[in-house]
């Protein structure tokens, strides 16, 4: 199994912030198509979606459930799987950027309700952790919202720790401000398929004329998603490692610039 810097983690979770539940508040989202099309709250889902794209589908997380080669739906599994590799550090003070933390919000700190990657050390008692299934705010659900995000939680919440072995810090990492993905065009927020009759916008434009860009020369560049650009979503998918389902997210969105060209 590959050895992964904390920074390759921490610049995959920025790229998958903002991903929204599809309608708001169905936990349908882009980790949900990951983990097999599985519904239901998935922040557990999203924590092993990051780690499947950072790893390039070598996950550390692989089979932390045996039932799933993706990793882990379930946030007490990976607590499970953690405490009998040795994994759970018991010094909450020491996060690092890329360990994972397991909160209880209830303030009891027994319980692994909810999970997270750790973006920053700690400092005055706070630190930064990337999150999928929760609010944007301290309003709104903590563990079962609708979106991806990026929020400082107390130390006071964090039940359970995990650092994984294979995860190397390199410096970069320690800092709250984790440097952004190279400059590309926002997902906007909406999801493209093929429909009847076909979808047309200028996102959709931008998306083929990128992906014509990758060499995929009969990529349509028409702002139309037709079964030919459809086809073409699946394939690119499938050749990524991602969920080849021909629906244009923020997961294959972010890929398009993103990933490397094979």
């Amino acid at each position: 199994m590959k050895t992964l810097t904390a920074q390759s983690i921490l610049v995959v979770c920025e790229a998958n912030l903002n991903q929204v539940e599809t309608p708001r508040g169905s936990n349908k989202s882009q980790a949900n198509r990951f983990f097999y099309g599985i519904p239901g709250p998935w922040c557990a889902m999203w924590v092993s979606m990051i780690f499947s794209e950072a790893s390039k589908g070598d996950s550390p997380l692989a089979y932390v459930n045996p039932a799933y080669q993706k990793g882990f739906c379930y946030v007490p599994d990976i607590v499970a799987w953690a405490r009998k590799k040795g994994y759970l550090i018991t010094n909450h003070a020491e996060i690092l950027p890329a360990d994972i933390v397991c909160f209880d919000f209830s303030g009891a700190k027994k319980i692994a309700q909810h999970v997270g990657i750790a973006a920053s050390k700690v400092s005055n008692g706070k630190f930064l952790s990337y999150e999928g299934n929760t609010s944007s705010g301290d309003k709104g659900s903590q563990d079962d919202g609708d979106t991806s995000t990026k929020k400082y939680r107390t130390l006071g919440t964090a039940s359970y720790v995990i650092r994984l072995p294979q995860i190397v810090q390199d410096g970069k990492a320690s800092s709250p401000v984790v440097p952004p993905p190279p400059s590309f065009p926002k997902w906007p927020g909406r999801y493209y398929t093929l429909t009847s009759p076909e979808t047309a916008d200028n996102n959709i434009k931008v998306f083929q004329t990128q992906m014509l860009k990758r060499g995929w020369k009969t990529m349509p560049v028409t702002g139309k998603f037709d079964v030919t650009t459809y086809n073409l979503v699946k394939a690119f998918q499938k050749e990524k490692g991602l969920t080849a389902d021909g629906v244009v997210g923020l997961h294959t969105w972010n890929a398009a610039w993103l990933t490397k060209v094979t």
